[in-house]
């Protein structure tokens, strides 16, 4: 099938669709109702089915046209050859920016260690933070970090909330929350 003929089928199925819509709206008997359910939930599906066949005629008549030479296409090819050189550099280049500062991550010198503490404020992240549960099962939940705490030995530590706690233990202190706690470094 062609690309028009395609077009013209989904526009049919559409139609044939809103129709079955209308008549499930108008409340049928049961038996009906299921037909039209039935009949709806395939339209929905060959609608989906020839679209897809469109987007591969498209795709198909696409590669079909790059392959072939034409004059017309040489002058937007290499307008478009050149957009595409702008944008591989400019991507080029954020990627060396973002593997020189992975790099400067992972090797810091004297004075970036000092200054380490200063560089990224990681509070309101979303990480998959670990849980021990109570008999001893280890589980990764979402959690948001609320602050940095103090390293022990060379791990960083952060405090966590948990977003979605599945356990009792999990949920924040309420005075914790309302900066009332009196167990604020055990809490």
């Amino acid at each position: 099938m062609d690309e028009s003929s395609l077009e013209e089928a989904i526009k049919t199925y559409s139609a044939q669709l809103q129709q079955v819509e209308v008549a499930l709206s108008a409340g049928l008997g049961s038996a009906e109702q299921a037909d039209l359910l039935k009949l709806k939930e395939d339209l929905q599906q060959l609608i989906e089915l020839t679209e897809s066949s469109l987007v591969s005629v498209k795709k198909s008549q696409l590669l079909a046209s790059l392959e072939e030479p034409s004059t017309n296409q040489n002058a937007t090819s290499v307008t478009q050859e050149t957009a595409l050189d702008d944008e591989f550099a400019a991507f080029y280049a954020e990627l060396s920016e973002h593997s020189a500062e992975v790099k400067q991550n992972t090797e810091p010198d004297e004075e970036e260690e000092e200054d380490e503490e200063e560089e990224v404020d990681i509070s309101g992240t979303k990480v998959c933070a670990p849980y021990r549960t109570s008999w001893g099962t280890l589980e990764y939940h979402n959690a948001m970090v609320v602050c940095p705490e103090e390293p022990e030995g060379e791990e960083a530590r952060v405090r966590v909330l948990y977003l979605y706690p599945t356990n009792k233990s999990m949920k924040p202190c309420g005075f914790y929350l309302e900066g009332k706690c009196r167990f604020m470094d055990n809490c």
